[in-house]
């Protein structure tokens, strides 16, 4: 069903009922003539602006017409489940000149504190082989004010809603197998649509307390609830929840449904108008005591002065780390500690296994060229024999072993020091031919 609402048709004040000669205007007029008659029409009447077919104040609870109850079952994990179920259509126009479509509702400014909520469930498959089928179910909860005139008007359409709803199942409790419902006593069998907190003491409505109502968003691609601005502009649902949001919607009163002995009845949000949003919990309640604090002199400017500064030393803290305070700085965990270096009483075997491991135990360099590009720049660059390894602080110099050393064959002793270039001397040929290899994977 397309959810475009009609053009209103032309209702005096204070009557209840719509004259015949109005109702022969038809929802989607093609003229062009008589679109300029009926928005002259409007604009000379003495009835709010953008009244129309959908609004509350138009609606008439004897006007709710129930079809034939339609039975429908479905399987699940217990078993087959049976239930029956009553469409609900509306007469927009009168009995001598009916207008019959699905019924439309609605309803003044109300709140949504939370905005939408969803709930997906992944239920096992119907056949086998088939995949997993994930069941997705979309709500919102609207709040009336009941500070707000529209909204306690609104409510009073809500009970004749409700009435006019319960006639429609009185009159197929036989086929539904509800015996012994009534419409002036629906009770438990079928409840109010609109939620009232109960005084367990009197069990009357709790008054002073704003009534809820939930209502179901449909998902489905070509039917999914539309959330506008006042520019007809789309809102993404994802912008719709953890919010605090206002809005004009507009209502399907779908159908009853009838299952384990009871009705309810079903009603799905069609679209809304976005009329006022913010993220929830950043709207305080105590607009008045800061209307009242405004006015001490210097107060505001001073409060602001003082949350500029606290928020530039909080940024400055996030910039910095923990490096400005001394008692609490750390060395990062990239800065790795020193290889051990044999000490002079050890013996360095002559073997490419040995060096490869001494030499890859050097801690990784941070911010510098890659190891295999500065060490051949500085190999072409020195003299023979000698090769400088990079080092965070200071190079450390690789000397390689004259031909008497070699000769040898006898560990050399390499001295340890801080910051000063250390030398590392080799037991033969095999050693040196290796060492740019082993560099160049380090």
């Amino acid at each position: 069903m397309d959810a475009t609402q009609p053009q209103p048709t032309q209702i005096q004040p204070n009557i209840t009922q719509i004259q015949p000669n109005q109702a022969q205007i038809q929802p989607n007029l093609s003229n062009q003539d008589q679109d300029q008659d009926q928005d002259q029409s409007q604009t000379n009447s003495d009835e709010p602006e953008g009244l129309d077919y959908y609004y509350y104040t138009n609606f008439i609870g004897s006007h709710i017409h129930g079809n034939e109850p339609v039975p429908k079952s479905f399987e699940s994990q217990n078993g087959k489940v049976s239930y029956q179920e009553i469409p609900l259509t509306y007469n927009y126009g009168s009995e001598e000149a009916p207008i019959i479509d699905s019924c439309y509702f609605e309803c003044p400014e109300v709140l949504s504190y939370g905005g939408i909520q969803s709930e997906c469930k992944t239920l096992p498959p119907k056949n086998e082989g088939d995949a997993p089928y994930i069941q997705e179910k979309h709500s919102m909860m609207f709040t009336f004010n009941l500070q707000d005139a529209e909204c306690v008007a609104c409510l009073d359409k809500w009970d004749q809603l409700h009435t006019g709803s319960a006639k429609a199942l009185e009159n197929y409790k036989g086929k539904v197998k509800m015996y012994s419902f009534t419409a002036e006593h629906p009770g438990e069998l079928y409840k109010h649509p609109i939620y009232y907190k109960m005084d367990t003491n009197t069990c009357e409505r709790v008054k002073g307390r704003n009534p809820t109502i939930w209502v179901k968003l449909n998902h489905w691609k070509n039917n999914r609830t539309l959330f506008t601005d006042l520019d007809e502009n789309p809102i993404d649902w994802d912008l719709l929840r953890d919010v605090e949001v206002k809005m004009i919607p507009l209502i399907h009163v779908e159908k009853i449904y009838i299952g384990g002995g009871k009705a309810s009845l079903q009603i799905k949000l069609v679209s809304a108008v976005v009329t006022d949003i913010v993220p929830i919990n950043t709207r305080t309640r105590q607009t008045r005591t800061i209307d009242r604090l405004k006015k001490r002199k210097g107060l505001a400017n001073n409060v602001a002065a003082q949350l500029a500064t606290l928020r530039m030393e909080k940024q400055d803290s996030l910039d910095s780390g923990n490096l400005h305070n001394p008692q609490t700085a750390t060395l990062p965990s990239s800065v790795g500690s020193m290889h051990q270096i044999p000490s002079s009483g050890s013996n360095v075997q002559g073997n490419q296994t040995q060096l490869n491991d001494y030499l890859g135990a050097a801690p990784a360099m941070n911010q510098s060229p890659p190891v295999q590009h500065q060490v051949s720049n500085q190999i072409s660059n020195q003299a023979p024999n000698q090769i400088q390894l990079p080092s965070a602080h200071v190079p450390t110099q690789v000397q390689l072993p004259s031909a008497q050393l070699q000769a040898q064959a006898q560990p050399v002793p390499v001295p340890v020091q801080t910051h000063v270039p250390q030398q590392i001397q080799f037991n033969n040929e095999a050693q040196e031919d290796s060492v740019q290899t082993v560099l160049q994977i380090q």
